[in-house]
């Protein structure tokens, strides 16, 4: 049995999507009905979207590759995360229906440009083989979830007559599925804004995880800490401990806040532009730091970036995704040994936002935790430093 991710499908030339999407005209109305899903499956309770009404939907074609096509066969909806609702064509209920049955339910969508359908994911499951997979937890509402998996191992016994699934424990890895579906998604050329990615194979124990694609190396290094994991191979020595160093902090001078403010006026006109969306520096820092994760997705991978907006794009986003830690978590910004940071009250964490968002920006294959890290900082006790430890995080 093999096990496959369904990954969102960025182009990497162009960081555009295959195929135009479904989108909620109303992105406030939208990013309300994607939580409420999200948080049945975080608290292993089927999504219930019943009695239902067909959702409004219209076409988004700007950042797809063939703008002037109909809508995918397959995809998800609003294209921004993995863990929101799938969404299907008339074609693609035809050729699946017969295997998404036990595990989903259909439900027709409003949309003047054909037959499309939502998929809710009713089979929730909890299969992971915890001794065989290297993973790290996190405490959620409803009890431990994953904030990370490296390595997933799965109970075959448990899969059994599965073909599509998600995990309440690990919400936002999206949703899984079998060789059978994946089999039968190929062979109907479905045109699709998703790829199933392979990250088990219970018949070949040298499988390779195609999320690694990429990075085969990282593979290899989380192979090799599974195995000290499970008491299979020695550990690696400790790093020495760093040295101490003398922090140099100064407060930001009016001119140097002036021209924060107008890169941060500049991010949000950016994000607006290209989303067709309304937001203000004012705006709720959660729903802006998500834009800064969706706009470095998509414009980290496009290869026809002058090296000018790159930069730009990167100074942009990072500057704006640490305004909001300092609105969301009272940080603040100061220079710290001659460079912009913001930094924790009590002082024991730091964060460069522009040196971040330049790692994401110059390493297409590095794991982007904008939000991940965001999320962090909030969470008390997540960060292993003291006051007036300095910590560089990010």
């Amino acid at each position: 049995m093999r096990v496959y991710a369904l990954q969102l499908f960025h182009d990497e030339d162009t960081g555009c999507a295959r195929w135009p999407w479904l989108s909620m005209p109303d992105r406030e109305a939208q990013e309300e009905f994607c939580t409420a899903i999200h948080r049945s499956i975080i608290a292993s309770r089927p999504p219930q979207l019943h009695p239902w009404r067909p959702l409004p939907v219209v076409v988004v074609r700007q950042g797809s590759l063939h703008p002037h096509e109909p809508p995918a066969d397959l995809s998800t909806l609003g294209l921004e995360r993995l863990y929101t609702p799938l969404t299907l064509s008339q074609r693609a209920v035809e050729a699946l229906g017969d295997l998404l049955a036990p595990d989903a339910e259909l439900l027709p969508l409003d949309c003047q440009e054909g037959r499309y359908y939502l998929l809710n994911v009713t089979r929730l499951l909890r299969p992971l083989d915890l001794p065989n997979s290297l993973v790290k937890w996190e405490e959620g509402p409803f009890g431990p979830k994953l904030s990370s998996a490296y390595i997933l191992s799965f109970r075959e016994d448990l899969l059994q007559g599965v073909n599509i699934f998600a995990m309440p424990e690990y919400p936002m890895g999206g949703y899984y599925i079998t060789d059978a579906l994946k089999e039968r998604i190929e062979a109907a050329g479905l045109r699709s804004n998703l790829q199933p990615l392979l990250v088990w194979d219970s018949q070949d124990p040298e499988y390779f995880d195609e999320r690694y694609r990429h990075n085969p190396a990282q593979w290899q290094r989380f192979r090799q800490m599974l195995l000290v994991q499970q008491g299979l191979a020695e550990p690696p020595p400790p790093p020495p401990p760093p040295p101490p160093r003398e922090v140099v902090e100064e407060p930001l001078s009016q001119e140097d806040r002036q021209s924060i403010l107008n890169i941060l006026q500049a991010a949000v006109k950016f994000i607006n532009r290209a989303e067709r969306l309304k937001l203000q520096l004012s705006s709720e820092p959660k729903l802006l730091v998500q834009q800064v994760f969706f706009q470095c997705e998509k414009l980290r991978r496009r290869r026809d970036l002058s090296q000018d907006e790159r930069e730009n794009r990167a100074i942009e986003l990072g500057l704006l995704w640490g305004e909001q830690v300092c609105r969301a978590y009272g940080w603040e910004w100061v220079k710290l040994d001659g460079d912009h940071v913001v930094v924790a009250p009590d002082r024991s964490a730091y964060v460069s936002p522009v040196v971040y968002m330049y790692g994401f920006f110059y390493d297409p294959e590095r794991e982007n935790n904008t939000l991940l890290l965001f999320n962090m900082i909030g969470a008390k006790g997540k960060i292993p430093a003291q006051p007036g430890d300095y910590l560089h995080i990010g």
